[in-house]
């Protein structure tokens, strides 16, 4: 009596819900919606008459399976039409042919004898029914064609966005209740070949329960459409945990059928140690760690990734930094955990050339074998949004370019296993770019979500990066600012160099043939004049290409030349004689400075000096006094006011520099720490003809 009560209720319900949905829905939609509450109750009160009244149940068999051949379309199409924006000419080949193997059940049971499906030996007095061999593959089909349904529910409330997903989730669940709740009645025939009518009123409490929020949900409704994509359309949850869900039945029946009884204590206690061994893996696992985080965010929450969470932890790390090196690790790690890199890399823009990189910071990556100064980066530099690798030969490199840059710019890529390639801009400023790779999970797709996520934090990067740019350019204004200061300690440095000089040439006129005081007046003016150069040297004016006089200048004539005015060296000259076009004044300072550096440092080894002409001219002075200490390297040892000398301005360095950039040449430095360092000036390929161009630089060693 109380399944005929259900039955009686759930008519009732299914008529509210049926003019509701008629009055706010119009016939178009109402003709996909109501066909599948109809059905659903129509097969709840065949059963439950079946129950009511067993003489009859033989002459409702046919009946019902008619019904329960009908909820596989109707149940379908609701989950393809339901708060979508439907029509028949927009569902795809796929659904199509789906609806068409719907029907598949009900022209078996439309052709075939109710016999070949049912029997039950005495229905009135156990309400089982059996099910033949057909039987089997009729439910089976049934379970099937419903699981896909759910999962069609499921793309709908995924891609509802958040202003709609509201409105319609608690139609969604409700019609995913009707359907779990036939799924788990109609699986029992699939394990025990058996429908159990006495589980009939189960089943329509389940489908009461999911009527009443259909219609408490279409109270709430607006006409809100929910456009559902392909990706998560097959991507369904649903479907898989109901695949995994059949194969469980149809392995715990044979199971149970080979083994008896026992297999289900066994293979119970089996499924927990498995579970066990799943979650081990799991927390051991980076990768399946991050797997379950986004399933987890994408089914709960739609979106990949906690904004809110996301943003506030980014936020307290950039908080936590005071230098541009700490802001470079911070960024680093925090791109790598969010968005499942191994690695990654920061190449900042330089101060003094905003079209060229330099390595800022690596994080687990492989630093490439290419030096940075060999990879033109200025097709990177025009990028505005981050952009997966395999993106930029279509995006970046399509354009017409010399062919080596390009091939230099790929291999640097290639070498540090980049996957993507986000720049950080500041007010429409470049400040460098950041490569991450490679991908924790090689199997995961980054779509415009992580990407316009990486661009946020980008720009929010770039704006602490350029504050921090700022400050440092702001310190060096004021360095500058202070040599004035500085210059006055120097020219008194001078004025006692000069006053020196009074004084020998005063008692010049009374000593003068005494052969002891000519040889401390010569001692005492080579120190006098040596000193005086290198104050001058480093106090006058910086020079520039238009300044120089350029004339052929034999390299090896000029380091002998050169090193005649510093006092104590031991030098060893070696190589070919290398014939260049500089100028010779300003290249003496060069080789005067970077010889004077050698001796000051120390070291009992001789200073070498050597010269070549492959691959292109060049001179290098090497010191083995133990190398440079690695902290002035990462601050920049070619910038002034910086000094390895206790008592050093640090703008000798510098001054060799701007000489050597003046002279389309490059300057670099290699550092053999705890042995010696190694400058080397390479001269460009027409440095020996009346024509220096070459390429003007500052080649950074990798320890710097």
């Amino acid at each position: 009596m109380g399944l005929v009560l259900f039955s009686v209720l759930g008519v009732l319900l299914a008529a509210a819900y049926s003019v509701f949905v008629v009055r706010t829905m119009g016939g178009k939609a109402a003709c996909s919606v109501l066909p599948a509450v109809g059905v659903t109750v129509a097969a709840a009160v065949i059963e439950g008459w079946m129950q009511h009244a067993p003489d009859y149940g033989y002459t409702l068999l046919h009946p019902m399976m008619i019904a329960q051949a009908l909820l596989c379309p109707v149940w379908l199409l609701y989950g393809l039409s339901y708060a979508r924006g439907f029509s028949w000419g927009s569902l795809s080949a796929l659904n199509k042919l789906m609806l068409l193997f719907s029907c598949i059940p009900l022209v078996l049971v439309l052709l075939l004898p109710v016999s070949r499906f049912l029997f039950s030996p005495d229905y009135t007095l156990e309400q089982v029914l059996y099910l033949e061999p057909l039987a089997f593959s009729f439910y089976l089909l049934l379970v099937l064609f419903l699981l896909v349904a759910l999962g069609n529910l499921e793309a709908t409330l995924r891609n509802a966005r958040h202003s709609v997903r509201w409105r319609v989730k608690l139609a969604l669940v409700g019609g995913g209740t009707v359907l779990m709740a036939h799924v788990l009645f109609y699986s029992q025939g699939l394990l025990h070949r058996t429908l159990d009518m006495n589980y009939a009123g189960l089943r329509t409490a389940g489908t009461m329960l999911g009527i009443v929020l259909l219609l408490f949900a279409e109270l709430r409704r607006d006409s809100a459409r929910v456009t559902v994509t392909g990706r998560f359309a097959l991507r369904s949850t649903v479907v898989l945990l109901g695949g995994l869900y059949l194969i469980g039945l149809g392995v715990a029946r044979e199971g149970v059928r080979q083994f008896g009884s026992a297999f289900e204590r066994h293979a119970g206690i089996g499924l927990l140690f498995a579970v066990g061994v799943a979650v081990v893996l799991v927390l051991l696992s980076e990768r399946m760690r991050r797997r379950l985080r986004i399933w987890m965010q994408r089914n709960f929450y739609q979106d990949k990734y906690d904004y809110r969470s996301q943003w506030m932890e980014f936020t307290a790390r950039l908080s936590d930094v005071r230098d541009t090196r700490t802001l470079m690790r911070n960024v680093l790690l925090h791109y790598c955990e969010v968005f499942g890199f191994v690695g990654g890399a920061w190449l900042a823009v330089d101060s003094e050339n905003q079209h060229r990189l330099i390595a800022g910071h690596y994080y687990e990556m492989d630093e490439p074998e290419i030096h940075l100064d060999n990879v033109d980066f200025s097709r990177l530099t025009s990028l505005s949004v981050p952009l997966p690798v395999n993106s930029l030969d279509m995006i970046l490199l399509r354009e017409d370019s010399g062919l080596e840059d390009t091939t230099k710019l790929r291999e640097f890529l290639e070498q540090s296993r980049a996957e993507v390639v986000v720049p950080i801009t500041a007010g429409g400023t470049f400040e460098g770019i950041i490569l991450l790779g490679p991908a924790i999970d090689r199997s995961e797709d980054y779509d415009t979500e992580d990407f316009e996520l990486m661009d946020a934090m980008a720009h929010e990067v770039g704006l602490t990066a350029k504050s921090f740019r700022l400050g440092d350019e702001l310190a060096a204004a004021r360095e500058m600012e202070a040599m004035g200061k500085v210059a006055a300690f120097v020219l008194h440095d001078l004025k006692n160099q000069v006053y020196t000089l009074s004084l020998i040439a005063d008692n010049a006129r009374d000593f003068i043939s005494e052969p002891d005081f000519q040889a401390d007046m010569l001692e005492s003016l080579e120190n006098t004049v040596t000193k005086m150069k290198v104050l001058i040297t480093q106090l006058k004016h910086l020079p520039d290409a238009a300044s120089l006089r350029l004339a052929p200048v034999e390299l090896q004539d000029l380091t002998h030349k050169a090193c005649s005015q510093v006092p104590g060296i031991n030098l060893v000259v070696q190589g070919e004689p290398v014939t260049v076009l500089v100028d010779e004044e300003q290249m003496e300072k060069v080789l005067v400075n970077l010889c004077l550096n050698a001796v000051e440092a120390g070291g009992q080894a001789p200073v070498v000096v050597t010269t070549g002409s492959h691959p292109q001219p060049f001179f290098s002075v090497r010191d083995e006094a133990g190398g440079i200490d690695e902290a002035i390297l990462r601050k920049g040892l070619f910038r002034p006011f910086r000094s390895t000398k206790r008592r050093g301005m640090g703008i000798g360095l510098y001054h060799c520099k701007k000489i050597v950039e003046a002279h389309n040449a490059v300057l670099q430095v290699q550092n053999r720490q705890g042995e010696g360092a190694e400058f080397t000036v390479f001269f460009s390929g027409g440095a020996t003809t009346q024509d220096a161009g070459g390429r003007v630089g500052d080649s950074q060693h990798d320890d710097m």
